[in-house]
């Protein structure tokens, strides 16, 4: 699922899986990517060829050239750079969802922090200027704890300045936040309620200002050889009439920093005896703008 635009970021919740590979080089991944030009940074679960097992990992993958010379996974090269000390890329997850049974989730966000306004100096003029107890806001707080994910909008009756420091997020306390470094132009990714780390927008040429193309979905490796479809699965095995693989809460964030639901979106699929993908009808806040994907590969009509 794609859809085309100027994007500054991404948001969305997904269920997690432990698809079944066929061959250790082969791969099943759930994943969501931005490019713009030759750039991309993508983040995606589950790569037994990489970790030479069938746990499911998150992992990240920038480049800037098309894959060509840059580019690389986690921290295999200088780029994606680590924050957290409790969430770290290419760590593995031990809770997946059941067909049928219990979903376990995971909430992703990939933001770029604007180059134009330091919330910095505002945030330390504000706590001094509007007191604990009017804000809510312990002067203690990092902004990593003012951002909740509830919080991306506040009633009318918040102050600008307010909706500004819920709207950055950063692991270090207000009164280390002089390091700008950390924020001018990067692209973060939380994941949970944990900032993981960021992207330097250095990294890039176009994506240094925003991304054209976001796309949320799944993807496999076939290996097979002589005509054959590899029985590699995608999402819970199962094809997306079956309501099991998703993603949903979808959305991206605009030119005025704003989180919308993401629109226009393009359902592809290569194959899809093999694998579908299908949107969601539903209106609910729970679901907002979702879909489904998957499927079992090998079957009678994808021999």
């Amino acid at each position: 699922m794609n859809s085309l635009g100027n994007y500054y970021g991404t948001q969305f919740v997904m269920n997690i899986w432990r698809p079944e590979v066929e061959v250790p080089n082969e791969y099943s991944l759930a994943q969501t990517w931005l490019g713009s030009g030759y750039n991309y940074k993508q983040l995606k679960l589950v790569y037994p060829g990489k970790y030479g097992d069938n746990t499911v990992r998150l992992f990240v993958y920038w480049t800037s050239d098309g894959y060509g010379a840059t580019g690389c996974y986690n921290a295999d090269c200088s780029g994606f750079v680590q924050r957290s000390k409790r969430v770290t890329v290419g760590g593995s997850y031990c809770e997946v969802s059941q067909y049928d049974g219990a979903q376990h989730e995971l909430p992703i966000l990939v933001r770029k922090l604007y180059v134009n306004w330091s919330p910095f100096g505002n945030i330390s003029e504000f706590l001094e200027e509007e007191p604990t107890s009017r804000t809510g806001i312990p002067s203690t707080s990092t902004l990593a704890e003012l951002w909740e994910i509830d919080h991306w909008t506040l009633p009318p009756a918040r102050s600008e300045k307010q909706v500004k420091i819920y709207s950055f997020l950063l692991t270090m306390k207000i009164t280390e936040a002089t390091d700008s470094y950390l924020w001018t132009g990067n692209w973060w990714l939380r994941v949970g309620g944990e900032l993981v780390g960021y992207w330097p927008g250095s990294l890039f040429t176009s994506l240094k200002d925003k991304a054209e193309e976001v796309y949320w979905g799944g993807g496999i490796a076939n290996e097979m050889t002589g005509g054959r479809h590899t029985t590699t699965t995608m999402g819970s095995g199962h094809f997306a009439g079956e309501w099991s693989s998703y993603f949903r809460k979808v959305m991206t964030v605009d030119g005025a920093n704003t989180l919308r639901e993401a629109e226009n979106l393009h359902p592809t699929t290569d194959n899809d005896n093999c694998y579908s993908v299908k949107e969601g009808q539903s209106g609910s806040s729970y679901w907002g703008t979702h879909f489904f994907y998957g499927g079992p590969g090998r079957n009678a009509k994808c021999p």
